[in-house]
Order: C-alpha cells, then sequence, then structure tokens
C-alpha cells in the first residue's frame, strides 16, 4: 500500500491491480443513451479513471444519477404542471365569463397567424400551455379580430364577454352618469 508521500503513479499501481482498466475505452458501463447524454458520461469516465474508479464503482455511480435524473424530471413536470393549472385557475378567476372566448381568441390567433414552425415551437416548448403566453394571445386575438367573430370551443361562448374588472368598471361608469 503506497504511503503518505505516494504519486499518483503509485496510486494507479495500486488501482490497476484492483481493476482500474488501463484504458479509458476498457470501461464497460452501461446506461440509457435517451436519458444520459454520451459527451457528459465519457467525460465521467474520464474523470473517473483518473480518480481511479473502478468499472463496477462507475456502473453504480450510473445508476444513481440515472435514477437522480428521473426523479428531477419526475419532480419538475409536477412542479409545472402545477404552476400551469394555477396560472389557469387564475386566468379562470380575472376572465370571468370571458374565459371561453378569449381562449378561443388566442387559438384563432395562432391559427391565423403562426405558421407551423411557430406552432411547432410552442408545442415543443409547453408554451402553447402557458398561462401568460394565453393571456398575451388571448389579448392580440381580442384585439385583432372584431367583436362576434370569436367563437369558444363549445360553440356557446359569447365573444365579447366582459371579465370581471371590466364588468366593474363598466358598472362604476353607468352609476356614475
Amino acid at each position: 500500500m503506497p504511503g503518505q508521500h505516494a504519486n499518483d503513479d503509485d496510486w494507479n499501481q495500486v488501482y490497476r491491480k484492483l481493476g482500474l482498466p488501463e484504458k479509458l475505452d476498457d470501461y464497460k458501463v452501461e446506461y440509457d443513451q435517451k436519458k444520459l447524454n454520451p459527451e457528459i458520461i465519457n467525460t465521467f469516465l474520464a474523470e473517473s479513471h483518473k480518480a481511479g474508479v473502478l468499472p463496477k464503482q462507475a456502473q453504480k455511480l450510473l445508476a444513481w444519477w440515472s435514477a437522480s435524473e428521473d426523479k428531477m424530471s419526475a419532480d419538475m413536470k409536477a412542479a409545472n404542471t402545477a404552476a400551469v393549472t394555477e396560472g389557469f385557475e387564475k386566468l379562470r378567476t380575472e376572465w370571468g365569463d370571458a374565459y371561453d372566448p378569449n381562449v378561443a381568441a388566442a387559438r384563432q390567433f395562432v391559427e391565423k397567424f403562426a405558421d407551423k414552425q411557430t406552432v411547432a415551437f410552442l408545442e415543443k416548448t409547453g408554451l402553447n400551455t402557458h398561462p401568460e403566453i394565453v393571456r398575451l394571445l388571448g389579448k392580440a386575438g381580442a384585439a385583432t379580430f372584431k367583436e362576434g367573430s370569436i367563437t369558444s370551443e363549445g360553440g356557446g361562448g359569447v365573444a365579447g364577454a366582459l371579465t370581471p374588472a371590466q364588468a366593474s368598471e363598466a358598472v362604476g361608469k353607468i352609476m356614475s352618469d
């Protein structure tokens, strides 16, 4: 066993006797290339080799890493779903009866002005279901299309319906007259 003054070469001799491969290419580890980036794995293996990590240990670390990535991905997805749900609940409250027509206006605005690449981008990134983007597109659609030309999905929506804030403002104007 190397002493306290041992150098890297001394330790590498020990690691090789324990099973450290001579070359980096001799690491035979299994991992899901769809989950873990092969370039990052190669870097991990190179650093593992430099540190004297044996193949069996590297395999266990990769299994832990993959499981951690799965958990982190699931946690992020759950947090995103909760944020989107909360955002749409706020939109529903903010827009009141104007919710369906405003969502329809957003949809029609995208259908009329977005090309296939933009639609694909919105879908791929999840922005097509982000409440702030729907709010923006709803306003753009409502400003672009004339009243009565926007219909909700169910067909029963009333284009030009007032949000609760707009209704309060309208009542205030009527009361002040």
